[in-house]
Parts: structure tokens; sequence; C-alpha cells
């Protein structure tokens, strides 16, 4: 969490805004896997996730920090990147950025700390 969020002054986004993002998110989707018949990032299968799911260095460092810090299995890294592919959707970003990856590990920690 930012010190911006903390103080308030962050400019919250209108439902609207909100909607159209996911608009663009979803259509970018649907282009990106019209050729594999899939629909959306959730449908990314195994050996498809490398394509996808492009990792600069750095993000490849802070995903082995967080598999060493919190003993992820293998198949949540491949929910970790199914999801930081979708944040990276939601910003308009064509690559994972580390805030992507850093911002899908702290679902998956939250996750477990509220819901086992």
């Amino acid at each position: 969490m930012d010190y911006k969020d903390l103080k308030g002054d962050k400019k919250e986004e209108s439902s609207s805004i909100i909607s159209e993002r996911v608009k663009k998110a979803r259509n970018l989707q649907l282009e990106r896997y019209r050729d594999d018949k899939i629909f959306n990032n959730s449908q990314i299968i195994n050996k498809d996730i490398r394509k996808y799911c492009k990792l600069s260095p750095s993000s490849e460092k802070i995903m082995k920090l967080a598999f060493e810090k919190y003993k992820f299995s293998g198949r949540t890294y491949n929910k970790l990147l199914k999801v930081s592919r979708t944040i990276a959707d939601l910003d308009g970003e064509e690559s994972i950025l580390d805030s992507h990856i850093l911002e899908a590990v702290r679902y998956r920690t939250l996750d477990n700390k509220y819901w086992g």
C-alpha cells in the first residue's frame, strides 16, 4: 500500500471508468486468444503459460522470492501468472510488470490469511 492510499489523496475511479477498463481488458483477451479458442486468462493451459505470461528478470526474481517466503506450489505459480496477466490487461499494459506480480502475490497471501 502506498502512503498516498493511506492519506486519502488518491482520486477514486468512477464505476463507468472501471467498467470501460474491464471491457477493454476483456476485448484484448478475446483478441489475444482468438487462435487458441479460449476466451480469457483463466483458461490459459499450462503449456501456454510461458507464451502469454512472459516475465522480465526482475519479475522472475519477485516470483522466486515470493515462492521461497510463502512456499507456494507449482499450481499457485500458474495461477499467479494468470492473475498478473489480468492485472496487466486492466492497466492496459502489454507486458506483465513487477507491480502486477506484486499485486497478484498480495491477493494470494490475503486469500491464504483470511480463507486458508
